[in-house]
């Protein structure tokens, strides 16, 4: 018997149906899997974001690839850039940080002990004179 591709903790591709297929098999024929050009556009993110809007009652959405990605629209969306601090926790992903550098800014490391926690009164204690509070 062969080991599963992911553990079970990863549990999206555990809920990868008929639909989800027919759906990437759509995008593939259509010779389209670009967001603004090929030859068939789909329009699939445009879709996504629809739904996404409608659900949550917002006026704009945005469907990224990542959350790389998403880290970094949200950087520019509330014009984080040099000089700017950004706090971020010491456990985390590369992103994390990458997304703060590439933006010009400053991490500021904020380790959590079990003896610590952060609320709005540590956070405020923890920032610099340069940091951006949004």
């Amino acid at each position: 018997m062969s080991e599963p591709l992911l553990p079970y903790e990863w549990p999206g591709s555990y809920f990868i149906g008929e639909e989800e297929i027919d759906a990437v098999q759509q995008v593939l024929l259509a010779r389209s899997p670009f967001r603004f050009y090929g030859h068939d556009l789909q329009r699939f993110a445009e879709q996504v974001e629809g739904a996404y809007r409608d659900r949550l009652g917002r006026q704009y959405a945005l469907a990224v690839n990542s959350g790389t990605a998403a880290l970094s629209v949200a950087m520019s969306a509330l014009d984080i850039g040099p000089g700017d601090e950004v706090l971020i926790p010491g456990y985390l992903w590369v992103s994390c940080i990458s997304v703060v550098v590439r933006a010009g800014a400053i991490p500021g490391w904020s380790i959590l002990t079990r003896a610590s926690a952060w609320t709005p009164l540590t956070w405020s204690a923890r920032l610099a004179h340069t940091a951006k509070r949004c």
